[in-house]
């Protein structure tokens, strides 16, 4: 899933999910482009508003990962 499909998926856009978290839209969007990508913090943040799994919003960002391997 990626992180455009995730954010439609809970029916938040970039601007309300930029307000909720104290960041530009241009960070936001930067993200939904894939040409930054965001930091821990920030992906534990995501998960937190958007009330799902960690590793879903992870594995949008940095695509599937193992836990513990």
């Amino acid at each position: 899933m990626t992180f455009k499909e995730l954010l439609k998926e809970n029916c938040i856009n970039q601007a309300a999910l930029a307000r909720k978290m104290g960041v530009s839209r241009e960070r936001i969007s930067l993200w939904a482009r894939g040409t930054t990508k965001p930091r821990a913090e920030s992906v534990k943040k995501i998960a937190t508003i958007l009330k799902g799994p960690y590793d879903t919003v992870l594995n949008c960002f940095y695509g599937e990962h193992t836990v513990g391997n």
